[in-house]
């Protein structure tokens, strides 16, 4: 044991083994002497004693071992009363009970997110004594009242609900929820950018609203598309009528010379039935011819309008920087429908043959890049969307599945554009009259059907 002894006039402490603590003073007319009970005389032994020894004078030391081996050490006391360290002593259980539920609390979360998604799925049924141990664990820590006992009942409890529930966890549950890196992440030059990085998850409700996004981009691109397609194939369309109708022409004209020539001849007898047929015969040829020039030039008419057309269609995108890079790297000039029929001059005006080749190439780069790569990723999204549900289940839901995500995305649209160069709709039994994206969008959705073919490739290569 270990003694304090002072002189008259001070505190004297005996600390021993004993359940009674004494405290004597010189100058009072009696000793007092206390008996604690069991559950509160170690932490009043332990604040008298402590509290005196924080309270040294400076340049005084105190030897626990020769304390402990009953060598006296003199040294005045503070003024530290028995109702003060009975005060302290008796806030001790609160204290720690406080401790223990701050650090149940996490736990006690996580719990109650297990319950809340077992009772809104069809998950395997929770027993009422493990349901009732983990929410009345976590009405005491919101009281700050957890006990022992209760502590060791929730872990028990938090086991058997975990193994009921995997795979599934409070870490995967969270990691389904939208969790962005803050923009002071983003801005931070010091660091490692992918360790910040690597708590980020994009969560269900994200995906959803890229893949409308993405699907939006898709009917934009299709309808513009749509629109450069049919000018130009109207445009083809005029273009065979007005060469068959020249060539009607110059065949009508032919006929028409012919008769005439054979009218002429028969000038000799001008009342005569075969003069008169032959006359109305040039006639009616002259009259056809007039009717195709009519319609020739009704044709021209209408094909001439439709450069102009294109170049606006050509230029729309141009007005957007995002779309520029992709949609307007030949647009020509930019002159925005001054379409000049013939060659062009450099007089500020484009020739119908220069927007016409234009708006080709443009619409060949819609069909083989863009709407390719855009219906790849409809298709890889519809693919993620499908299966997101299940992929908690699965683990592939948990943190870093954002990267898992991207990648699936980014090998959707590569497989909706490699579609296009490696498959035909003839080659998968599609009718040839579907467009060549249809295929992208089932490339991007089974996107380890196109690398399978390709691994077909390589090994046709290697035999």
């Amino acid at each position: 044991m270990g003694f304090i002894v002072l002189p008259p006039g001070r505190w004297q402490v005996i600390c021993a083994s004993s359940a009674v603590f004494e405290v004597d003073n010189a100058a009072s007319t009696a000793d007092k002497q206390l008996d604690f009970g069991e559950e509160t005389k170690p932490p009043l032994v332990v604040d008298l004693v402590s509290g005196a020894m924080r309270q040294l004078k400076d340049g005084e030391s105190w030897n626990a071992a020769t304390d402990i081996a009953g060598a006296p050490v003199s040294t005045p006391l503070p003024a530290i009363t028995v109702e003060a360290a009975r005060a302290r002593s008796a806030t001790a259980p609160a204290t720690r009970a406080r401790e223990r539920s701050m650090r149940l609390a996490p736990m006690v979360d996580d719990a109650m997110k297990l319950l809340r998604h077992a009772a809104s799925t069809k998950s395997p049924d929770i027993d009422d004594d493990l349901r009732n141990a983990i929410i009345s664990t976590h009405d005491l820590v919101g009281r700050h009242a957890a006990t022992l006992e209760d502590e060791q009942k929730f872990f028990k409890a938090y086991q058997e609900l975990t193994r009921k529930l995997a795979p599934v966890t409070a870490e995967t549950l969270q990691a389904s929820m939208q969790r962005l890196p803050p923009l002071s992440s983003l801005l931070q030059l010091r660091g490692n950018f992918m360790t910040r990085m690597s708590g980020m998850t994009w969560g269900r409700f994200i995906h959803a609203v890229l893949f409308v996004v993405v699907l939006i981009m898709a009917a934009l691109a299709l309808g513009h598309q749509t629109i450069g397609s049919a000018a130009l194939a109207r445009h083809k369309a005029l273009s065979d009528d007005i060469t068959k109708l020249a060539d009607d022409r110059v065949k009508l004209q032919a006929a028409m010379f012919d008769k005439q020539a054979l009218s002429d001849r028969d000038r000799s007898e001008p009342g005569s039935p075969a003069a008169r047929a032959l006359a109305n015969a040039v006639r009616q040829a002259g009259d056809e011819l007039v009717v195709k020039a009519d319609q020739k030039k009704q044709l021209e008419s209408e094909r001439d309008g439709i450069p102009p057309t294109l170049a606006r269609w050509e230029q729309r995108p141009c007005n957007t920087w995002l779309l520029k890079a992709w949609l307007c790297l030949d647009s020509g000039n930019g002159n925005g429908g001054n379409v000049r029929n013939g060659n062009g001059n450099g007089n500020g005006t484009t020739s119908a043959a220069e927007v016409l080749d234009s708006a080709r190439t443009t619409l060949d780069r819609l069909n083989r890049i863009v709407l390719p790569l855009l219906f790849g990723l409809l298709g890889s999204y519809s693919h993620l969307l499908r299966n997101i549900s299940l992929e908690i289940r699965a683990q592939q839901f948990a943190p870093h599945s954002s990267l898992h995500h991207i990648a699936r995305l980014s090998l959707g649209a590569l497989a909706g554009i490699a579609s296009t160069w490696l498959l035909t709709p003839q080659q998968v039994g599609l009718s040839s009259s579907l467009p060549i994206w249809t295929l992208a969008f089932v490339a991007g959705y089974g996107t380890e059907l196109v690398f399978a073919f390709m691994d077909r490739i390589i090994l046709a290569f290697k035999a």
